[in-house]
């Protein structure tokens, strides 16, 4: 796939991991939890995927759809 299909299954991933652990998890559990999220989630492409996003956005904003 593209890196944005690729940057947004693995987004999807991580948060089915982590979002159930932290909501259902004990409150003192918590900010383990969301730390390791964020340290896996900044480990993927956001620049690229911003920067794709934002041209799409900018693209329909023009009418270039």
């Amino acid at each position: 796939g593209s890196p944005e299909q690729i940057f947004t299954t693995k987004s999807d991933d991580l948060q089915r991991k982590y979002l159930p652990e932290m909501i259902l998890g004990a409150p003192s559990n918590f900010d383990k939890l969301w730390d390791a999220y964020i340290a896996e989630l900044n480990k993927l492409d956001k620049a690229g995927y911003e920067a794709t996003i934002t041209k799409v956005v900018k693209d329909r904003v023009a009418g270039k759809w």
